[in-house]
């Protein structure tokens, strides 16, 4: 078959060492994409040689050396396409980022180009993750190359030659900082040991001292790490590419040591420098709420929220500025028991993303608390397409609780399919806090239906929790008593009740 030579072309650069849990998830997502695949292995023992060979790379074997840039530069020196891809084995590009990619490559006038890194932390759940960028697309051009022994970079290479590096909306989903890939690729303790000889090559290296601090924080080295972080700050410019998350990994370790002075005059150092940082906003305000000043978390987190539509806007954890803020919103909010506008700002968090579990099961609670089902449905009618299966579990646990079954007979079939043989009620599935809290909700209501439930919550946290319960138990009936006279004569005998146990 001809070759389309007004086609541009792609080579696939990476270095790996037994990688066989991710490598075929990296090569599938852009097998279609490039044109030959470069692998340098660095000594894998496993069946990643395997994987591989089946998508047609060429595999370079490498000596390890404890430098990731000079890795690199192997499989680069062999790339013979037009443009060149760079991604690690535990990396993926995401599913939306597939066409446009293409269309860069076929039409962009670019020399080199940022994409979005998003990296999964903790335990994988798909919204629980940073954003970093990095630059892992550009020109096969001759005097490009890595430097780093660690966290290896290409862009001073290309910035040096007088290139520009456009920022681009591709992203790169990047699983490596899951505690899972932690441990067993033991990469905290490879990291620090790449850094540390790093830094006895080059002291003053401020990138390096970045990747130690960061390493110290991995391990939960906080006093050290926040060390290294203030010596960064005492030089570094406030324009560098890292001095914001610098910044931000220094006010968190302090918010870690509960000094929140220095918590609050950082972030507001960092806001004058950074005004539409998000993250420094959410921050501000989960600390401002902590000390009960709502008016100013509220501020703080309306800002963020209209920063996060700002062409400037600066986050680095995912859902800041969007819906992640709107659902702190709606918390804050809750606590000053405004159940209709927490019902706002969690409706704005889920219109964002609904599949949102969090924002969801906190406004299925507060709407079918105030017998507002139809808006909960008409949800479900509406974003059911894009629900994860947890949601399905949350809303049958709401519905069954506020006995809203009937009202289910309007959905659609393929939503009513979710409930078949679930709609038992069964109370005693509430966690203790989520009891708590529903009991919390239903006196701010103040009506005779939402004192009944908070009499039998009471009832079931006096009957099937231990005495730090029936204390709690006591003193929601007591409110009850308070707020509506009416039923005073069913607090009493639950009340005589509890004094019994």
């Amino acid at each position: 078959m001809n070759r389309d030579y007004t086609k541009k072309t792609v080579s696939l650069c990476m270095i790996v060492k037994n990688e066989e849990t991710h490598l075929s998830r990296c090569l599938d997502s852009v097998c279609d994409i490039v044109d030959e695949i470069i692998i340098v292995d660095t000594g894998s023992s496993d069946g990643t040689l395997s994987i591989a060979e089946q998508y047609g790379a060429v595999v370079v074997p490498y000596v390890w050396n404890h430098h990731f840039a000079e890795a690199r530069n192997v499989g680069l020196k062999l790339a013979t396409s037009d443009f060149v891809l760079v991604l690690d084995a535990d990396e993926e590009l995401d599913r939306g980022s597939v066409a446009p990619l293409q269309e860069i490559i076929q039409s962009g006038n670019g020399s080199a180009y940022y994409v979005e890194l998003k990296n999964f932390i903790g335990s994988y759940h798909p919204h629980q993750y940073y954003k970093d960028t990095s630059c892992r697309l550009f020109r096969n051009v001759k005097g490009y190359s890595f430097s780093g022994r660690i966290h290896e970079d290409i862009a001073p290479s290309i910035l040096k030659s007088g290139d520009v590096i456009q920022t681009i909306p591709i992203v790169l989903n990047h699983y490596g900082y899951l505690n899972q890939t932690l441990q067993d690729k033991n990469k905290s303790e490879r990291n620090l040991q790449l850094v540390e000889l790093a830094l006895k090559e080059n002291p003053s290296d401020v990138r390096c001292l970045y990747a130690y601090g960061a390493e110290q924080l991995q391990q939960g080295r906080n006093v050290e790490a926040l060390q290294t972080f203030i010596s960064i700050l005492e030089t570094l410019p406030v324009s560098s590419d890292i001095f914001p998350d610098v910044l931000l990994k220094t006010i968190s370790i302090y918010k870690l040591k509960n000094d929140i002075a220095m918590v609050l005059q950082l972030t507001e150092k960092g806001l004058n420098y950074f005004p539409h940082f998000t993250d420094l906003l959410d921050l501000k305000a989960e600390v401002l709420s902590a000390q009960k000043d709502y008016s100013s978390a509220i501020k703080s987190l309306q800002q963020s929220l209209q920063a996060g539509n700002e062409k400037g806007k600066l986050s680095v954890m995912g859902g800041s500025g969007s819906y992640r803020t709107a659902y702190a919103l709606g918390g804050v909010y809750e606590r000053l028991q405004d159940y209709e506008t927490a019902c706002y700002y969690y409706q704005i968090g889920l219109t964002m993303l609904p599949a949102f579990e969090a924002a969801w099961s906190r406004w299925c609670m507060l709407k079918l608390c105030m017998d507002q089902e139809e808006e909960v449905f008409q949800f479900v009618r509406q974003y059911h397409r894009f629900f994860v299966p947890s949601q399905w579990e949350i809303l049958r646990k709401w519905v069954a609780f506020f006995n809203k079954e009937n009202s289910l007979r309007d959905l659609e079939d393929c939503v009513q399919s979710h409930f078949i043989g679930q709609s038992e009620s069964n109370i005693t599935r509430l966690e203790t806090d989520e009891a708590y809290h529903i009991c919390f909700c239903l006196l701010g209501i103040h009506t005779l239906q939402s004192l009944h439930r908070t009499l039998v919550i009471s009832s079931y946290l006096t009957n099937e929790l231990p005495l730090r319960c029936v204390i709690r138990s006591q003193t929601f009936i007591q409110l009850a008593m308070h707020h509506i006279p009416e039923v005073d004569s069913s607090c009493l005998s639950l009340q005589q009740a509890v004094n019994g146990v």
